[in-house]
């Protein structure tokens, strides 16, 4: 990767610290699963019996 390219990528870290960088991506991740887990369950559950 080109050094503009990875500067760009560290703007958080820079600005707040590689801790804060890790847990904010951990959030994101964290959300974004529990996201996917809500729309799964709600499309998984059967038709009731007619």
């Amino acid at each position: 990767m080109t050094r503009r390219r990875l500067r760009r990528r560290a703007l958080l870290a820079d600005a707040y610290g590689v801790t804060t960088a890790i847990w904010t991506v951990a959030a994101l991740t964290a959300v974004t699963g529990l996201i996917v887990a809500v729309r799964m369950s709600t499309c998984a559950t059967p038709p009731p019996p007619s």
